[in-house]
């Protein structure tokens, strides 16, 4: 029997087994967490390995060719199999058709459990994006507040804040349309994905001239425009402790001094003030910063304040400096940042001509500034974004302090951050009925933040948690359900949503072994029927008719870490009709009792 030969091969270990004809012999293939090759042995990488593609794609009695190496493998797949263990023995034996457990007498057949059951069909329509949205009289009266008002508006995932946001946007940009009046409008969000729907959105809104913007990308282009002779290159490879450095709120501290330097541009800034505060260790150290942010700052200052190999070869013929590949000589060496900028640089140069005097040193005004997640903006950020708009203009800012995960920044709560929005007396709007989440979904999310939660619906329509003996079956069963949803729901979104960006990466093209699933990173989403591969930091503001979290471990949410609590949230609340939570081996402490 299959089990008998996996106990065999436990010492492997392994997870899965595959039985194969290969011109016309009969070979037996294990899969496991890495490859052993030994006589009458074959385990194979359950992730990597060209056969472990057709374990996942192919069903027993199928002809497979699968390339590995520049060879084309070919055979019949026989059987698959999947084990369960307990005990340091196989107990279970699981088929396509059937499970064998070990019972006290023996093997007894049992049923397979119907994964695909996770797929039935939704309750009720898939949400089109940009459909039609019916306000409450909660959000219609926010929408409807004067020009020239400042408004923070904060609830909970799903409640409605951006939408407020926008459709105040287009409000008071449809009534100065109608009087005569110019009324530009600047929408600054944190992720791509997020402007690439705003922009969709108020396009939808009747308001396509509106200029939707990640933070980061505007900050850049309005610095390049104001001070002179910044390099043109964006940092690509920029350290998370620099990061972290160059964005906390004790860095304002020290921009006095850096202001007050000798030689320093009346009323401006320039790029030797970046290395005058960035290359001085006594400096950041007197601005909060750890020993470690220290290091990694001055090694990247150094990096970005030395030239290419292309500028310092610049005497050498010009064909001579092109790399066979056509990428840049410093493309993948740690010379890659060489003459770059930081996003993190703007709102600094913007801080310090500020401080000498330089009041014109400013972004470009705005009748109306609308901020979406701000929370995740750092101080020097939301003074920055504050400035931009217009004497007399709007301010609109969105956010959730539960929904804070950019672990580069800080968040300091709503009265400072209005207070750097230029905005302190801003009215405070709170939704309070929620639009996007089923109750087992958003009781689920809403538990993540207390320390007694009631019970509650673990499995049901809405809601469905799995926890799985290892990584394979989980992927395998996962990919089960993923086929029976889009068949039952083939207008339905989802997005199988990681925790790290690494993660997703690694995942999407395991998951394409089986079925089309696009990998949406750095903002690229398909915006509607369709599997998105993608992480915690891309989803923010989104949502999908499905979403799946396959990681809910110890080791992507560990208890102590309020960043994993936040970003499980994050994950949850994206959920418009259906959550599936999955873990292999142990739940997240976050998770257990629950």
């Amino acid at each position: 029997m299959v089990a008998k030969e996996a106990q065999v091969a436990s010492d492997a270990p392994v997870f899965a087994h595959l039985a194969v004809a290969v011109a016309g012999r009969v070979r037996d293939v294990f899969l496991g967490p890495r490859s052993v090759i030994r006589p009458g042995l074959a385990v194979v990488d359950w992730r990597s390995a060209p056969l472990a593609e057709v374990f996942f794609s192919a069903a027993a009695g199928a002809e497979y060719e699968v390339e590995a190496e520049g060879r084309t493998l070919s055979g019949t797949l026989l059987a698959r199999h999947l084990f369960e263990w307990a005990g340091g023995e196989v107990s279970a034996v699981v088929g396509d058709d059937a499970v064998w457990r070990r019972g006290p007498t023996g093997w007894v057949e049992a049923v397979v459990e119907d994964t695909a059951g996770w797929g039935a069909p939704l309750a009720g329509p898939p949400v089109p994006l940009g459909a039609e949205v019916v306000l409450d009289e909660a959000q219609r009266a926010a929408v409807e507040a004067p020009d020239g008002h400042a408004m923070l508006v904060l609830g909970e995932a799903g409640f409605g804040k951006t939408t407020v946001a926008l459709h105040r946007a287009a409000h008071l940009a449809r009534r100065a349309r109608a009087d005569g009046r110019a009324h530009d409008v600047l929408v600054v969000v944190p992720t791509e994905g997020l402007r690439r729907l705003g922009a969709l959105l108020m396009e939808r809104l009747e308001v396509p001239e509106a200029k939707v913007v990640t933070y980061d990308a505007w900050a850049l282009a309005e610095a390049r425009r104001v001070f002179k002779g910044l390099p043109k290159r964006d940092a690509v490879d920029t350290p998370a402790p620099v990061v972290t450095l160059k964005r906390q709120a004790g860095l304002r501290d020290v921009l006095p001094e850096v202001a007050a330097r000798p030689g320093a541009p009346r009323r401006s800034a320039d790029r030797q003030d970046l290395l005058h505060l960035f290359g001085d260790r006594a400096l950041l150290l007197r601005a909060g910063a750890s020993a470690t942010q220290v290091a990694a700052t001055l090694e990247h200052t150094h990096v970005q304040f030395s030239l290419t190999t292309e500028e310092a070869f610049a005497h050498v013929d010009a064909d001579r400096l092109e790399a066979l590949d056509g990428r840049r000589l410093d493309e993948g060496t740690p010379w890659e940042d060489a003459e770059s900028l930081d996003a993190e640089d703007a709102a600094v140069l913007f801080a310090l001509a500020r401080l000498r005097g330089g009041s014109g040193r400013g972004p470009r005004r705005y009748a109306h500034v609308v901020v979406d997640e701000a929370q995740e903006l750092a101080p020097l950020e939301l003074a920055l974004v504050g400035r931009a708009r217009a004497p007399g203009g709007a301010l609109t800012v969105a956010g959730d302090a539960r929904q804070h995960t950019d672990e580069t920044g800080t968040f300091g709560g709503w009265p400072a951050a209005l207070a750097d929005l230029g905005a302190p007396k801003a009215e405070v709007v709170t939704l309070t009925e929620s639009y996007r989440c089923p109750p087992a979904v958003e009781a689920l999310a809403r538990g993540l933040f207390q320390e007694r939660p009631g019970g509650r619906e673990r499995d049901g329509e809405a809601l469905t948690l799995r926890l799985f003996g290892d990584p394979c079956r989980l992927e395998w069963a996962l990919l089960a359900a993923l086929d029976a949803f889009t068949r039952a729901n083939p207008q339905a979104s989802a997005a199988v949503v990681y925790r790290d960006r690494a993660e997703a990466e690694a995942a999407a093209p395991r998951l394409a072994r089986a079925m089309g699933v696009h990998l949406a990173l750095d903002g690229d989403f398909h915006f509607g029927p369709g599997v998105n591969v993608t992480c915690v930091e891309e989803v923010k503001g989104l949502e999908f008719d499905l979403v799946v979290v396959p990681d809910a471990t110890p080791a992507r949410y560990p208890a102590d870490d309020p960043l994993a609590r936040r970003a499980l949230y994050v994950a949850f609340t994206r959920a418009v009709h259906r959550l599936w939570v999955l873990a292999a081996g142990r739940w997240t402490p976050l998770l257990q009792d629950r």
